[in-house]
């Protein structure tokens, strides 16, 4: 498994999936905007990281927990942006809930610095997030799905893949 799973979003839900992450023994680093979700990472064991391109840079694998677009395209593509800094191969998980039209840029940004984005719409509550038993369906490179499977199943009790991330 991944040594270090990056999240970008400590909200209710990004803290929940940390939580799940934690409790299935990764080791987890974030970044948040606001320093009190940040020292909440750090009080459940995971790292607090200063900028998206930290959490990056240490991350096989990178959970988006998003509240919008314009949010998604600063952590992506933006001056301190995990494209800044991805490792080759990371898979990125967004699981914000944003419309696909609003990954197009992202998508292009990390395919560019070597990463693959798939969306992963989930069902469920903070609480379930925080028992890894939410429902999730993932759509993106097959390959990459696969190379997330051991933390898509500390996620949730089920994960289903739908087939390719945007249609032509």
């Amino acid at each position: 498994q991944p040594a270090v799973i990056g999240i970008i979003g400590l909200g209710a839900m990004g803290l929940a999936y940390s939580q799940a992450l934690r409790a299935a023994g990764f080791d987890v680093a974030g970044f948040d905007l606001d320093p009190a979700a940040s020292a909440t990472l750090d009080a459940i064991g995971g790292t607090a990281c200063a900028a998206p391109s930290e959490v990056a840079d240490q991350s096989a694998v990178i959970l988006l927990a998003l509240p919008s677009p314009a949010a998604l395209d600063t952590a992506t593509a933006g001056p301190d942006g995990i494209a800044t800094a991805l490792l080759p191969g990371t898979v990125v998980c967004d699981l914000s809930g944003l419309a696909p039209e609003s990954m197009r840029r992202a998508v292009a940004v990390l395919d560019t610095a070597g990463g693959t984005l798939l969306n992963c719409t989930i069902t469920g509550t903070e609480d379930q997030a925080a028992t890894g038993d939410i429902e999730m369906l993932v759509r993106g490179d097959e390959a990459a799905v696969n190379q997330v499977r051991p933390v898509l199943a500390a996620l949730s009790r089920q994960h289903k893949h739908l087939g390719p991330l945007l249609a032509a």
